[in-house]
């Protein structure tokens, strides 16, 4: 043998031996050892390659019949407690010599390899893991008997001792004979020795009895130059080999352990590991079948912990296990757990996406070295070091993150993703965790923060609805399948994710959009075309307000309309009159975003004071502790009275005793603190804020020439045919809704809200009350069906009549009836949308009552009076200088 393996990386070379220690010898012959060890390492390197595999291939087989016969030789344990005594020790030695075969054919091609700097095939590696793989098997098969060997040990520890001391009395009588005769120092010596023998056998069979009696049997049986009788000569030479066998199987018994142990050490592979632990994991996933084999694989690479834990050549031998557990881990992940995961992930998506990928033009090859991998996922846990590694876990952890993160990007696509789940669980026994990512966040929606900065766009995109105060995208804003909607809890949430702040900053933004909003209609009012008309049709209906039932009829609205259609239309195709009502519509909109506001603000105040006391006798916490306690109970509600008793708390604690400090003064301070919070909830909940009276005086504030804007009086006179154009959108609209595959909207309050703002703020309502507009539209539309409804009740009479043989031939035909029942449903849809925007006028008016405009008029003059008095001043500096 040109290489002999000694531990790690160290070889001894005996050519390089000889070389170095009889050099002068091998010259003399013309001897070259280290060119022939070369030589000699080369040729046994081919000839292991030659016989490597088929000699593992026989040791396969040998150690599948050891494992077969391990695990059914307990069924005769109860039987024949003998025959089986005498089966598992030969048992147990044949699994100590297989291991030992195989770990010195595998140690022996590494290290001739390694010798002659030669590289390993493939083939060679594979064969090297399922040597490695059948030492373990080796020892797991082991460790799962021990349970029947520890139960048999004592009866095969004294069968042996039996036999032992069978022969060993009969050869005891054969030397006490000889003595009879004659005796020598020699004899002597033997027969002490054998009475030793009996006695050591009869005690616990310890290493160190075994020593002696090893050393004993020496003097028996191997003594050299001993003179002896003949006869006694032949008794020592037949009991020799029975006596020396049933020692060696008391020993291996004896020591079946720390055997079986040193057999199956695996402590080699850390010295190749960076060689080796890539390309098993690697091989290993590339065949699936062998997925049972990786506990045993990894558990080989636990073998080395004792030898790296005894380094001397590091500070610190724990660091250098550490830093070989993470190689390891890190090999394990990068060769077999990551590719996977990306397969079983590749997978699940083509097979979800088949019904789209199996299209003629789409279609996917399967692959051709497709794999079971379903096998590893199905392993159970398994020993890595110091944890439990179960490879489904992993997996598990890996896709819940990527399905979670991709549905999060693109919640549409949660169906599909849920698919995937359960395609998981049936095809790889994969649990894997719902993302609960609904198409949109229920409790969040959208974040006022978001809506507020962008609220010029908010307000175009989304409609309102009243009664339920709800916003809802357009669908003409989006290519989504779905659309977004604000509630009042979404409002809620967001205040109570991003504070109370966010209100007044809301109203600045909501009152800055009104100016540019109300800039676009006072610049339109005081277009020379649309002021001209407008002037004109409130100097024709003066004329008339003393005739009798004087209406704003719907014949003059669609003349305004057609007026307006003459001066063209926008970039969008859109006219101009059409673009003033969603103009309307918006400033609708953002008034209504406000009351919205209003109201997401008292349900988080509610939510926040769930357990809040609200009954009239309401205690404060600070009067529970301190009675003495000045003030009332509503003084919670102001700032300024906690600052007053602040004082006189502070001179009655300083006259308190030491001995209450449960009424310190850090405590009185957080009770009040406390209180005032309570009493804020309180006062909010009872009164809340006007944001609509607010943003009434702020913007009367701005309106302050009266010549400037006498063109909005006529405000009133538009609103008729704006009407007329909204209705006609809400019917369009509606229409959409109930065609297939069609969008629309079905609600925009708005417009009504924003009607009633810009009344209200103008002063023009009681103007447009003398329109009486609704009601001639009522009585406009009312007359119109009643015709229809006769002219269909004079067709249904002439048609009974007719059955009847009496009666004249209407006149009107089946199609002219068929069309008179088209337009009275025309008709009825009609006088619905007029129905319903007249009562979302009368409901927003209610907003507005209250609110008057006296206020911002003092306000006004006010102003006024401090300018006067303003210049006033500087004229009198002004001559005093």
């Amino acid at each position: 043998m040109p290489v002999i393996y000694i531990r790690g990386t160290n070889f001894f070379r005996p050519s390089v031996w000889m070389s170095r220690r009889i050099a002068n010898e091998l010259r003399f012959y013309q001897l070259d050892a280290v060119n022939d060890g070369i030589l000699s390492t080369k040729e046994h390197c081919r000839r292991s390659k030659a016989t490597f595999h088929p000699h593992m291939r026989r040791l396969t087989t040998l150690v599948s019949v050891w494992i077969s016969e391990m695990e059914s030789n307990s069924a005769n344990a109860q039987a024949d407690p003998k025959a089986f005594a005498q089966a598992i020790t030969l048992l147990l030695q044949r699994g100590v010599l297989l291991a030992r075969n195989i770990k010195r054919l595998v140690v022996n091609h590494i290290s001739l390899y390694n010798s002659a700097d030669a590289a390993i095939t493939l083939q060679d590696v594979d064969t090297i893991a399922n040597g490695v793989q059948m030492l373990m098997m080796i020892r797991a098969t082991y460790h799962a008997r021990t349970g029947v060997v520890a139960t048999s040990f004592d009866l095969v520890v004294r069968s042996i001792k039996y036999v032992m001391e069978r022969h060993l009395h009969e050869l005891y009588q054969a030397v006490s004979e000889t003595l009879l005769h004659g005796s020598s120092a020699d004899i002597e010596d033997q027969y002490s020795a054998i009475r030793a023998a009996i006695d050591l056998l009869h005690k616990p069979q310890t290493l160190e009895n075994l020593l002696c009696l090893e050393l004993v049997f020496c003097v028996i049986f191997h003594r050299r130059g001993a003179s002896a009788p003949e006869r006694l000569l032949a008794a020592i030479n037949s009991h020799r080999e029975d006596v020396l066998i049933a020692f060696s199987q008391l020993r291996f018994i004896v020591t079946h352990q720390t055997s079986f142990r040193a057999a199956t050490d695996c402590d080699f592979l850390y010295w190749q590991r960076e060689a080796f632990y890539p390309i098993f994991f690697k091989r290993l996933y590339q065949k699936p079948l062998n997925s049972s084999y990786l506990p045993y694989l990894v558990l080989a690479m636990h073998d080395c912990r004792a030898s790296v834990l005894s380094a001397c050549h590091v500070t610190s031998a724990v660091d250098l296990f550490n830093s070989y557990v993470s190689y390891t881990r890190e090999c394990l992940h990068k060769y077999l757990i990551d590719p996977l995961c990306v397969d079983i992930e590749n997978d699940l998506r083509l097979f979800t996406h088949s019904a789209v990928l199996g299209q003629v033009f789409r279609k996917i090859e399967p692959d051709s070295a497709s794999r079971d991998v379903a096998r590893f996922t199905r392993l159970p846990p398994f020993r890595f070091f110091g944890e439990w590694l179960h490879i489904a876990e992993v997996i598990e952890q890996h896709l819940d993150e990527k399905f979670y993160n991709l549905n999060a990007l693109m919640v549409n696509d949660w169906k599909t993703y849920e698919e995937m789940r359960n395609l998981a669980l049936e095809r790889y026994g994969l649990r894997i965790c719902d993302g609960y990512l609904p198409g949109s966040i229920v409790d969040q929606g959208l974040d006022v923060l978001v809506i507020t900065e962008n609220i010029q766009v908010f307000v175009a995109n989304y409609t309102y609805n009243m009664n339920e105060q709800l916003f809802v995208q357009r669908p003409s804003t989006t290519e989504s399948k779905h659309l977004h909607t604000l509630h009042i809890r979404h409002i809620a949430n967001s205040i109570r994710t991003h504070g109370t702040g966010i209100m007044n900053t809301t109203v600045n933004y909501v009152y800055k959009c009104l100016l540019k909003k109300l800039a676009i209609v006072s610049q339109f009012l005081s277009d020379d075309h649309v002021k001209s008309r407008l002037i004109k049709d409130v100097k024709q209906f003066n004329e008339k307000r003393g005739v009798v039932n004087n209406e704003y009829t719907l014949a003059q609205a669609e003349k305004f309309i057609r007026e307006m259609q003459k001066l063209g239309v926008a970039h969008d195709g859109q006219t101009f009159i059409a673009k003033f009502c969603s103009l309307v519509s918006e400033i609708g909109n953002a008034l209504a975003y406000m009351r919205m506001m209003r109201s997401g603000g008292l349900r988080a105040v509610a939510d926040s004071a769930v357990f809040v006391p609200f009954s009239g006798d309401f205690t404060r916490l600070e009067r529970v502790l301190d009675s003495d306690a000045s003030g009332s109970e509503d003084e919670v509600d102001k700032g300024d009275g906690h600052a007053g008793r602040k004082d006189k708390t502070e001179s009655e604690s300083d006259e308190k005793s030491e001995d209450a400090p449960v009424k310190c003064k850090q405590t009185l301070q957080a009770m009040r603190a406390v209180d005032q919070v309570v009493g804020n909830m309180r006062k909010k909940l009872s009164e809340g804020s006007d944001y609509f009276h607010m943003l009434l005086e702020a913007v009367t504030r701005r309106l302050k020439g009266a010549i400037k804007y006498t063109h909005l009086k006529n405000f009133h006179m538009i609103i008729p045919p704006i009407c007329v154009l909204h209705v006609e959108m809400m019917v369009r609209e509606k229409d959409h809704i109930v065609k297939k595959n069609k969008d629309g909207i079905f609600t925009d309050d708005g417009f009504a809200l924003g009607c009633a703002f810009l009344l209200k703020l103008f002063g023009v309502w009681d103007s447009f009350e003398s329109l009486h507009w609704f009601e001639s539209v009522r009585n406009h539309f009312g007359a119109r069906l009643r015709a229809v409804k006769e002219g269909i009740s004079a067709h249904e009479q002439e048609v009974s009549d007719r059955a009847s043989g009496e009666g004249a031939p209407s006149p009107y035909g089946v199609e002219d009836v068929s069309n008179m029942h088209l337009t009275g449903m025309m008709l009825e849809t009609v006088m619905s949308e007029f129905t319903t925007l007249e009562e979302a006028f009368v409901s927003s008016k209610v907003f507005f009552y209250s609110a008057s405009l006296e206020a911002g008029i003092d306000v006004e003059k006010q102003e006024e009076e401090e300018e006067e008095e303003k210049d006033t001043n500087l004229g009198g500096d002004a001559q005093g200088r």
